[in-house]
């Protein structure tokens, strides 16, 4: 998986004075993650936030989607699975699945 080159600030009910967070396809398992590391789904950053931080993060979630996606076209055979099933993770994320299993990852770690 890629290293972290960049940041998104968000500002909603969850940081009110911003946070800055790692996009999924800069993460080993493909979650968003603050500053600390912890995971969080889609929809728990779109909770709050304005349109255009909103859109920015949606196009953003896309982006790592299909980074993922190209990733599996590349990768031997079980790595392409897991691959894949990550990118199938953050499309449900997008109508709303999957917070539970974030809010899981956090509380182990």
């Amino acid at each position: 998986m890629n290293a972290i080159r960049d940041t998104i600030e968000v500002r909603n009910q969850l940081w009110p004075g911003g946070e800055q967070l790692s996009p999924p396809d800069q993460c080993a398992d493909a979650f968003w993650r603050d500053t600390a590391g912890r995971p969080y789904a889609l929809p728990e950053l779109l909770a709050g936030t304005d349109d255009a931080t909103g859109a920015l993060l949606l196009r953003r979630h896309l982006v790592a989607i299909t980074s993922l996606l190209d990733e599996s076209l590349s990768a031997g055979s079980p790595d392409a699975r897991t691959i894949r099933h990550r990118a199938r993770r953050l499309i449900g994320e997008i109508d709303g699945w999957w917070v539970e299993q974030a809010r899981e990852v956090r509380d182990r770690g």
